[in-house]
């Protein structure tokens, strides 16, 4: 069913699966590290992203990330704090949707254009 409601989103998203890279990001003074894992973006934003994992994270837990686009010329790496965990039973998968809290201006631009693009491309109105 299509959301027919009012529109909540400050940026257009480009709903496209892209692999990508994250971890828990340490805490200030913490000497505890965590592993980086692979996982799959369902769809992206200039504000954020929603993905797909078998890790059940913690609402507020803050991300690390490194994102390979096709549309942007270096690696991202930025962080995200997750803001809602959707459980998608009965595969122990968990949606997770994050927003950016710290991402470099020239990469913002670089999604917020490309989702432009894509609305475009598509034809898709918002």
């Amino acid at each position: 069913m299509k959301y027919t409601g009012l529109e909540k989103r400050n940026y257009r998203r480009i709903r496209h699966s892209f692999i990508f890279s994250f971890r828990i990001y340490p805490e200030s003074r913490s000497k505890q590290t965590h592993d980086w894992d692979m996982g799959t973006i369902e769809n992206l934003s200039a504000g954020g992203l929603f993905f797909k994992h078998y890790k059940n994270l913690q609402v507020g837990t803050i991300l690390e990330f490194k994102i390979t686009l096709p549309f942007l010329t270096n690696r991202t790496c930025c962080l995200g704090m997750v803001n809602r965990i959707e459980q998608k039973a009965p595969h122990q998968i968990y949606g997770t949707a994050v927003q950016f809290i710290e991402i470099e201006n020239e990469d913002k631009d670089a999604i917020k254009k490309s989702a432009n693009d894509y609305y475009y491309k598509k034809g898709l109105s918002d």
